[in-house]
């Protein structure tokens, strides 16, 4: 994420990234893991969280997507996540076999 910010910026490694120059970074963290919410651990790229900001925990997201007809969506994480449970590694193998 962070090679692609820099790309985007206009700033390739090794070029410095100027003071004031950033981007954002909106990621979906949920009111029922603010714990995992953190900085970027570099100056140009902020990280946001409209989950957040909203107030929003899981429930109240899978009731958005209900809303609107999406919800079958499947619950975000990433494939090698260590934190899937028996069912998650089930449906990554039936859904997404290359990942």
């Amino acid at each position: 994420m962070k090679r692609a910010a820099r790309h985007l910026l206009g700033y390739p490694h090794p070029r410095r990234v100027p003071r004031g120059v950033y981007a954002g970074q909106a990621i979906g963290i949920s009111t029922d893991e603010f714990a995992r919410a953190k900085d970027s651990g570099v100056n140009f790229l902020r990280n946001v969280f409209p989950l957040l900001d909203l107030g929003w925990d899981q429930a109240r997201c899978l009731e958005y997507l209900v809303e609107r007809g999406f919800g079958q969506t499947v619950k975000s994480a990433c494939v090698g996540c260590p934190f899937h449970g028996n069912a998650g590694w089930r449906w990554i193998s039936d859904h997404d076999p290359d990942g």
